[in-house]
């Protein structure tokens, strides 16, 4: 049976720095209730945080700044922010302060929590992709760290040289994948069809969904467009024909339980089309200038760039990215997904992301913190 700890034993403070962060937060804060239903939490929270009660004095969306030339200009902005935090959680001084995802920020308040003797936990929760790039990270985060959850199979082993306690809760997206939608939908179609999905970003879809409409198009079949977001939906209308259904967000999952095959691009949305089996091309438009950037500068030279094909440690979906990617390389791929040439086996993906739940696991470790 887990351990209880009342209000004055506990005190979180959780932090999240966009949209994804606040729903893993509230998942993993709804857990720690579990464990101390009566415990004072303070954050930087987002609205489904803030649902559950989280006391603060800024909000997740002060955080939000989108594009190079944005972020250039909120610089003192997000300066400021940065140090309002670490000011309030010296002066809180909870016992266990919780990172979700936003490595970046999220390593640097770490390294200065503990510059100012901040002496409590300090838990990451989602790890920085070290794997990708950056391994330097790793010495940083077995300094500051004293609990990283993964929600990769793969990552723990990445430290297993590090005195940094690392463990893979399970990934979210399996529990999601069990759930009954509760929405009734009624598919756009009756006979097999495409869906594209591509992407949660106005620049992903730009680049991408031009190209990945026109081969959908050219094999003639039934197709679905997945809009990620409300305000995605006028560019999506300006690039997609008035006969091609643009399918909302609310209906995402609806969408994946019924297609056929999928056109998406790289992210979250290709694992869960892994999850409930759709064979799927993947595909990531990228400029020139950035491609080079990414290889030559930065050193991101992985087999894989596609989550399901890094988690499988091999091509499970047919991933196309920068250069490879072009009207005729796609087509070759989707017609091989069609016609069953490129078999898209999932199982081995699913059978490695297990079963856990994710927010429970995670509740539990950092539970067992105040006991060690």
């Amino acid at each position: 049976m887990a351990q209880r700890f009342t209000a004055s034993q506990v005190n979180y403070y959780i932090f999240s720095g966009e949209t994804s962060g606040d729903a893993r937060g509230a998942e993993l804060l709804s857990a720690l209730k579990n464990h101390s239903p009566l415990a004072t939490v303070h954050g930087v929270p987002g609205p489904q945080l803030r649902a559950l009660g989280v006391k603060h004095s800024i909000t997740m969306e002060s955080f939000q700044v989108m594009g190079f030339i944005d972020v250039v200009k909120s610089l003192p902005k997000l300066y400021r922010l940065f140090f309002h935090v670490k000011t309030e959680i010296l002066n809180l001084n909870p016992e266990v302060v919780i990172m979700v995802d936003y490595a970046d920020f999220s390593l640097r308040m770490a390294k200065h929590l503990r510059k100012a003797g901040y002496k409590g936990k300090i838990v990451q929760y989602v790890s920085p992709s070290v794997w990708a790039w950056k391994k330097h990270r790793i010495a940083h985060i077995e300094k500051n760290l004293d609990l990283l959850l993964t929600i990769l199979p793969f990552e723990p082993a990445y430290f297993d040289q590090t005195k940094i306690c690392a463990k893979y809760v399970g990934h979210p997206l399996t529990q999601k994948n069990n759930e009954i939608p509760s929405v009734e939908w009624t598919p756009p179609f009756d006979v097999p069809f495409i869906a594209i999905f591509p992407g949660s970003r106005e620049t992903e879809i730009s680049k991408n969904l031009p190209l990945q409409l026109a081969v959908a198009q050219e094999t003639k079949r039934p197709i679905a467009i997945s809009c990620a977001h409300e305000k995605f939906k006028k560019i999506i209308e300006l690039i997609t024909p008035a006969d091609i259904p643009i399918i909302s967000s609310e209906h995402t999952a609806e969408l994946m339980n019924a297609c056929t095959y999928a056109i998406a691009t790289s992210g979250t949305i290709c694992l869960e089309l892994a999850l409930k089996n759709i064979p799927t091309v993947c595909t990531y438009a990228i400029r020139p200038f950035d491609e080079f950037l990414a290889t030559k500068i930065f050193k991101i030279n992985l087999p894989y760039y596609c989550i399901v094909n890094i988690i499988a440690g091999r091509e499970v979906f047919p991933e196309l990215f920068g250069s490879r990617l072009s009207f005729h390389s796609l087509s070759i791929a989707l017609r091989k997904v069609i016609e069953g040439e490129h078999a898209c086996d999932t199982r081995a993906v699913r059978e490695m992301l297990g079963t856990k739940e994710a927010a429970k696991e995670a509740a539990q470790e950092i539970a067992l913190l105040h006991t060690s």
